[in-house]
């Protein structure tokens, strides 16, 4: 889909759902055999905005307790807390999409099947689709269309992207699950290089020629970087999705200036310049769309 098509889908819809969209789904009592077979869905395009909305605050907070922890000195933990922005940001795309999986005893596939008119068609999945690494490269393959276009700015380019050194979902496993004396280094480390990495962490600041350490392999800010990235396309398309639909735009002003207010009040050691960032993608920007331009 594109940014336009995007916002046509959303074009109804304010955002502010209290209910899911996978209680929805519940609500409709479908069958198992409706499922296995494939079912279309109608009038279930606000609670995904609804669930985006979550999906983006949860990153918000993640992004925010990575970069506490890399500060501090938690540099495993803050890969993995890192890890799960760029994985909530990861679901919120997809759904911005239209193409993405549901849980319901079963995993679900939801796939748009006429944004115009607000058409989403369910399937039992026939495999393990709802894995982490499927979701990631499920976003690879719906985002890859603007690799070749103009990009938004740099971090709309790094967004796109796979995560360069490892992959995400296979790195996270690892330190989560397996037993190896390169992960959770920390308490080997010499005082002065575990110093020094806590300073490359604050110093660093999306330029890499400002990291010192070399080894061990500081995977955990680059991580981060690439969850700012994303977290930029997300409000970047709820921005565009505000500038056609004056309902929405209401709400998402309101919500990013109370997110705004709230990072500033409870967390006041984040980093200077991801502070920056919130409060720049954070503000509703006129933009001009192809519905703008139609009218």
């Amino acid at each position: 889909m594109t940014l336009s098509e995007i916002s046509i889908a959303f074009n109804n819809c304010n955002g502010s759902s209290v209910k899911s969209f996978k209680q929805y789904i519940l609500d409709q009592d479908f069958s198992t055999s409706d499922l296995d077979s494939g079912i279309d869905l109608l009038d279930s395009f606000n609670y995904i905005l609804g669930d985006i909305e979550k999906l983006v605050d949860k990153s918000i907070v993640n992004i925010c307790s990575a970069d506490l922890l890399l500060a501090k000195g938690y540099f495993n933990w803050g890969f993995v807390t890192s890890y799960y922005s760029n994985f909530f940001l990861i679901q919120a795309l997809n759904r911005l999409m239209l193409d993405f999986t549901s849980f319901n005893n079963k995993t679900i596939n939801c796939v748009v099947k006429n944004y115009g008119l607000g058409i989403l068609h369910l399937k039992t999945a026939n495999n393990s689709k709802g894995s982490h690494e499927s979701q990631y490269q499920n976003f690879y393959s719906l985002y890859s269309q603007f690799k070749y276009q103009k990009s938004i700015d740099r971090y709309w380019t790094l967004g796109i992207q796979q995560f360069k050194m490892k992959p995400e979902a296979f790195l996270r496993n690892i330190i989560n699950y397996q037993i190896e004396k390169n992960i959770y280094y920390e308490l080997d480390l010499e005082l002065n290089k575990f110093n020094k990495i806590i300073k490359d962490n604050k110093n660093y600041k999306f330029d890499s020629k400002k990291m010192k350490v070399t080894k061990p392999e500081n995977f955990a800010i680059y991580n981060l970087e690439l969850a700012l990235s994303r977290l930029r396309i997300a409000l970047y398309i709820l921005n565009y999705i505000a500038n056609d639909n004056a309902e929405y735009k209401n709400y998402f002003i309101q919500r990013c200036k109370k997110r705004i207010k709230t990072i500033s009040e409870k967390y006041p050691k984040v980093n200077y310049d991801i502070k920056s960032l919130f409060k720049k993608w954070l503000a509703f920007e006129e933009i001009e769309t192809d519905q703008s331009i139609m009218v």
